[in-house]
């Protein structure tokens, strides 16, 4: 049985992988990247910058330390408190409580869009508008051949 894990992300919003290794109570070393900083408590990581080989090989030294030294939380200590952190039906209200409240917000149509790039001052305001010009008919002409495939699909 392990009792470290080495998380090496370049990009993470939300670390699973590493939530799933605490639960197992093992300590984790990861790169500090994205979201994975407000994971877990620092008790259960050790965090190091990513790209940085020293500073990473330096983390798990430190982690070994820490175990060898009886530092560590017992797994089954950290399994239990995982498990109060993440009650995944909770969690997953959360996740559709914010999903509800992105659906409530204004939708602007495209002239408005335009209307609050033009905002950006003078020059960025100009490079945001054409921007979104450039992009938009991008979007219609994507939409154009994707309803000539559609119609070849059908026939």
């Amino acid at each position: 049985m392990g009792q470290i894990f080495l998380n090496t992300s370049l990009t993470e919003a939300f670390c699973m992988s590493i939530v799933e290794a605490a639960s197992c109570g093992l300590h984790i070393v990861s790169t500090r990247v994205g979201g994975i900083p407000e994971v877990l408590p620092e008790e259960f990581i050790v965090t190091r910058q990513p790209l940085a080989d020293a500073d990473l090989s330096d983390a798990l030294l430190e982690a070994i330390r820490l175990r060898e030294e009886g530092q560590l939380m017992a797994p089954e200590e950290k399994h239990a408190a995982v498990s109060n952190m993440y009650h995944w039906p909770e969690v997953a209200k959360r996740t559709e409580r914010v999903y509800r409240s992105a659906l409530r917000c204004p939708q602007f149509s495209w002239f408005q869009r335009i209307l609050r790039y033009c905002h950006g001052g003078f020059g960025l305001g100009i490079l945001y508008v054409w921007a979104a010009v450039l992009n938009m008919l991008f979007i219609v002409v994507l939409d154009y051949f994707d309803r000539i495939q559609a119609s070849f699909a059908e026939s």
